[in-house]
Parts: C-alpha cells; sequence; structure tokens
C-alpha cells in the first residue's frame, strides 16, 4: 500500500510537468500573437465599398449533396475573389 505521501508527490511532480508544459503553450501563443496581423475591418469593408460587396462561404463538401469539390484549397479560391 502507497503511503499518502508517496501519493501526493507523485500527483504533484505530475502536475508540475503539466504546468510546465502548459506554459510553454503560452509563451508560443504570445508570440503568436504578436505576429498576427490586425484583423481587417469586415462591416466597414462592407459599407464602405464603391462597388458589390459580397459575402461568400467556400466549402469541399455539402451535408446533404456530399462532395462538391473535395480537391479544393479554400485559402487559395478566398484569396483569389480579393
Amino acid at each position: 500500500v502507497n503511503a499518502p505521501e508517496d501519493i501526493l508527490e507523485r500527483i504533484v511532480a505530475t502536475k508540475s510537468r503539466e504546468v510546465d508544459v502548459l506554459r510553454k503553450h503560452l509563451s508560443e501563443l504570445r508570440t503568436g500573437v504578436e505576429d498576427t496581423p490586425p484583423p481587417r475591418n469586415f462591416s466597414g469593408c462592407l459599407r464602405d465599398s464603391n462597388s458589390v460587396a459580397v459575402i461568400a462561404e467556400i466549402k469541399r463538401c455539402s451535408p446533404g449533396a456530399g462532395p462538391i469539390r473535395p480537391d479544393l484549397d479554400p485559402l487559395r479560391l478566398a484569396r483569389s475573389y480579393e
């Protein structure tokens, strides 16, 4: 039978390792946020446009119809519309 102290030591050691991993992830997230460009003004782009403004959805498949374009690269297609 393990003594309560042994169990607590294992719990503390495990949690300490988990906290170290989470701190590393937090540091990476902060770096990522600092390197991210500011968001675009979505509503301003729609309101201030001198031409037709379109909101579109890009989908590889439809829940009802199944695959539409399974090989679609959504990011590339969206950038081609800008």
